[in-house]
């Protein structure tokens, strides 16, 4: 699976992360760390099997990883931020 950021979702780097801004409704989110990789990888058009690999490669987390970026995917795409590709 592939998704895209909405047109209407800025995204600027700030020290510790990364702040997203969606536009449309003016809500705002801050996003840091694992967070941050699994943004950047949706910037990088990346797919959800990249993504969890990318994250597996560099941080090592534990067992739940792919259901942990799936939940948190899941969250991005109920506030609107993004969609499937």
């Amino acid at each position: 699976m592939n998704y895209m950021i909405f047109s209407y979702v800025k995204t600027h780097e700030v020290e510790n992360g990364l702040f997203i801004y969606n536009e449309e409704n003016g809500t705002c989110y801050g996003i840091e760390g694992i967070g941050g990789v699994i943004w950047k990888g949706i910037i990088n058009e990346n797919s959800l099997q990249v993504i969890i690999g990318n994250i597996r490669q560099g941080y090592h987390p534990g067992i739940t990883l792919e259901q942990d970026v799936k939940e948190f995917i899941d969250q991005l795409l109920l506030n609107s931020l993004i969609k499937l590709r």
